[in-house]
């Protein structure tokens, strides 16, 4: 129970897959990500579980990277998963084979990590460079111009003060 409790407190998304695929079992942590109670999932091929349902594209791949996995191959990549508030989230996705003695993969664990605030804030640091970068482009232009305005200035002085 406290080893449940902690992993169940973790901001990991983590899970427990059969070889073949189907669900054992998901911390609360993920159900509660994803807006689905333990019932509903339980028993259900992984990929078939409605949070990857918004595309055939990441469904498929995923089948394929859970029979890798199920052959004892670690996967890992980037993917969206639709979250609870109907957003498509970016997580860190892992699929780690977990095997016996006769090294043959007893169980599949699937972990994920939420990507997108930290995809935002790459995004706002990004922006803020690009207006960085154009203030200083502004600043030579203005700083030219001044330049420019003397040169022509200096010798109109003698003229226009005669």
């Amino acid at each position: 129970q406290r080893v449940r409790a902690i992993i169940n407190t973790t901001i990991q998304l983590n899970g427990v897959l059969d070889p073949d695929g189907a669900l054992v079992d998901a911390t609360e942590t993920a159900l509660n990500f994803v807006g689905l109670k333990k019932e509903e999932v339980v028993g259900v091929p992984f990929w078939d579980i409605s949070c990857w349902s918004y595309s055939d594209t990441v469904r498929d791949r995923l089948e394929a990277a859970v029979k890798t996995a199920a052959q004892g191959t670690p996967i890992g990549y980037q993917v969206g998963l639709l979250a609870r508030d109907g957003t498509i989230r970016l997580i860190e996705f892992t699929l780690n084979p977990i095997t016996n003695m006769q090294g043959e993969v007893t169980m599949i664990i699937p972990e994920g990590r939420d990507l997108t605030a930290q995809k935002e804030a790459d995004q706002e640091r990004h922006r803020h460079k690009a207006l960085h970068a154009h203030v200083k482009r502004l600043r030579t232009m203005s700083e030219k111009a001044s330049g420019i305005a003397h040169d022509l200035y200096q010798p109109l002085t003698p003229l226009i003060s005669s």
